[in-house]
Protein backbone atom coordinates (compact mmCIF):
# COMPACT_ATOMS: atom_id res chain seq x y z
CA UNK A 1 0.00 0.00 0.00
CA UNK A 2 2.56 2.50 0.59
CA UNK A 3 4.57 1.61 -2.61
CA UNK A 4 0.93 2.94 -4.29
CA UNK A 5 0.97 5.94 -2.14
CA UNK A 6 4.30 6.47 -3.50
CA UNK A 7 3.40 6.43 -6.91
CA UNK A 8 0.40 8.11 -6.31
CA UNK A 9 2.57 11.48 -4.60
CA UNK A 10 5.11 11.15 -7.26
CA UNK A 11 2.62 11.27 -9.97
CA UNK A 12 0.94 14.37 -8.16
CA UNK A 13 4.73 15.86 -7.91
CA UNK A 14 5.08 15.77 -11.31
CA UNK A 15 2.15 17.05 -12.54
CA UNK A 16 2.52 20.36 -10.32
CA UNK A 17 6.18 20.73 -11.74
CA UNK A 18 4.80 20.72 -15.75
CA UNK A 19 2.20 22.81 -14.72
CA UNK A 20 4.54 24.94 -12.49
CA UNK A 21 6.76 24.93 -16.46
CA UNK A 22 3.90 25.48 -18.47
CA UNK A 23 2.98 28.83 -16.62
CA UNK A 24 6.72 30.05 -16.31
CA UNK A 25 6.68 29.58 -20.28
CA UNK A 26 3.37 30.99 -20.91
CA UNK A 27 4.32 34.30 -18.90
CA UNK A 28 7.86 34.28 -20.63
CA UNK A 29 5.48 33.98 -24.39
CA UNK A 30 3.32 37.09 -23.10
CA UNK A 31 6.29 39.41 -21.89
CA UNK A 32 7.96 38.57 -24.73
CA UNK A 33 4.87 39.40 -27.07
CA UNK A 34 4.21 42.19 -25.12
CA UNK A 35 8.19 43.43 -25.66
CA UNK A 36 8.17 43.29 -29.17
CA UNK A 37 4.75 44.49 -29.65
CA UNK A 38 5.31 47.65 -27.69
CA UNK A 39 8.73 48.18 -29.56
CA UNK A 40 6.45 48.18 -32.48
CA UNK A 41 4.47 51.01 -31.04
CA UNK A 42 7.47 53.19 -29.95
CA UNK A 43 8.90 53.00 -33.17
CA UNK A 44 5.82 53.72 -35.13
CA UNK A 45 5.58 57.02 -32.26
CA UNK A 46 8.99 58.00 -33.22
CA UNK A 47 8.07 57.89 -37.19
CA UNK A 48 5.69 60.38 -35.96
CA UNK A 49 2.22 57.85 -36.70
CA UNK A 50 -0.91 57.81 -34.47
CA UNK A 51 -1.55 54.04 -34.74
CA UNK A 52 0.06 50.73 -35.74
CA UNK A 53 -0.94 47.09 -35.91
CA UNK A 54 0.54 44.50 -34.27
CA UNK A 55 -0.49 41.08 -35.43
CA UNK A 56 -0.33 38.31 -33.44
CA UNK A 57 0.14 34.69 -35.12
CA UNK A 58 -0.04 31.48 -33.76
CA UNK A 59 3.27 30.02 -33.79
CA UNK A 60 6.47 32.25 -32.37
CA UNK A 61 10.05 30.26 -32.78
CA UNK A 62 11.06 28.61 -29.24
CA UNK A 63 7.97 28.24 -27.60
CA UNK A 64 4.91 25.41 -27.33
CA UNK A 65 1.78 25.88 -29.42
CA UNK A 66 -0.12 28.48 -27.10
CA UNK A 67 -3.70 29.65 -27.65
CA UNK A 68 -4.17 33.02 -29.03
CA UNK A 69 -7.13 34.64 -28.31
CA UNK A 70 -6.59 35.21 -24.97
CA UNK A 71 -2.72 36.67 -25.65
CA UNK A 72 -4.47 38.93 -27.75
CA UNK A 73 -6.59 40.38 -25.41
CA UNK A 74 -3.71 40.64 -22.79
CA UNK A 75 -1.77 42.62 -25.28
CA UNK A 76 -5.33 44.59 -25.86
CA UNK A 77 -5.22 45.30 -22.21
CA UNK A 78 -1.69 46.48 -21.51
CA UNK A 79 -1.66 48.54 -24.59
CA UNK A 80 -5.08 50.06 -22.42
CA UNK A 81 -3.33 50.04 -19.21
CA UNK A 82 -0.70 52.02 -20.38
CA UNK A 83 -2.71 54.98 -21.48
CA UNK A 84 -3.37 53.84 -25.24
CA UNK A 85 -6.70 53.01 -27.36
CA UNK A 86 -6.65 49.43 -28.48
CA UNK A 87 -9.22 47.15 -30.83
CA UNK A 88 -9.48 43.71 -31.34
CA UNK A 89 -9.86 42.42 -34.97
CA UNK A 90 -9.17 38.85 -35.34
CA UNK A 91 -5.55 38.34 -34.34
CA UNK A 92 -5.00 41.64 -35.23
CA UNK A 93 -5.04 44.79 -32.54
CA UNK A 94 -4.74 47.89 -33.99
CA UNK A 95 -3.40 50.46 -31.24
CA UNK A 96 -3.99 54.32 -31.56
CA UNK A 97 -2.53 57.55 -29.19
CA UNK A 98 -3.84 59.97 -31.16
CA UNK A 99 -6.02 61.13 -28.63
CA UNK A 100 -2.77 61.62 -26.22
CA UNK A 101 -1.25 64.14 -28.89
CA UNK A 102 -4.40 65.63 -28.80
CA UNK A 103 -4.09 65.83 -24.71
CA UNK A 104 -0.87 67.48 -25.31
CA UNK A 105 -1.90 70.30 -27.95
CA UNK A 106 -5.04 71.25 -25.55
CA UNK A 107 -2.48 71.75 -22.39
CA UNK A 108 0.07 73.97 -24.84
CA UNK A 109 -2.81 75.92 -26.15
CA UNK A 110 -3.58 77.27 -22.69
CA UNK A 111 -0.55 78.37 -21.78
CA UNK A 112 2.68 79.80 -23.54
CA UNK A 113 4.35 77.46 -25.53
CA UNK A 114 8.30 77.16 -25.03
CA UNK A 115 10.85 75.09 -26.89
CA UNK A 116 11.33 72.09 -25.93
CA UNK A 117 14.93 73.00 -24.74
CA UNK A 118 13.67 75.93 -22.60
CA UNK A 119 11.63 73.79 -20.89
CA UNK A 120 14.42 71.12 -19.76
CA UNK A 121 16.31 74.03 -18.26
CA UNK A 122 13.12 75.33 -16.30
CA UNK A 123 12.91 72.32 -14.89
CA UNK A 124 16.23 72.01 -13.78
CA UNK A 125 15.92 75.98 -12.88
CA UNK A 126 12.76 74.80 -10.82
CA UNK A 127 14.93 72.10 -8.70
CA UNK A 128 17.90 74.12 -8.31
CA UNK A 129 15.81 77.00 -7.00
CA UNK A 130 13.84 74.38 -4.57
CA UNK A 131 17.00 73.21 -3.59
CA UNK A 132 18.30 76.99 -2.73
CA UNK A 133 15.12 77.74 -0.88
CA UNK A 134 15.82 74.61 1.40
CA UNK A 135 19.44 75.00 2.01
CA UNK A 136 18.33 78.80 3.11
CA UNK A 137 15.79 77.70 5.53
CA UNK A 138 18.20 75.45 6.96
CA UNK A 139 20.73 78.70 7.93
CA UNK A 140 18.06 80.14 9.48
Amino acid sequence: MSEKNSKVMDDILFIKNQMARRRALKKELYHDWWASSARQARLASEAGQTRTRVRITAYRHGYPPFDVPPLVQWIARQFEKSGMRAQIQGTVVTVSWDHLSAKKVEASDEGPSLPPSSFESLANLRVIASKIKSVTKDKS
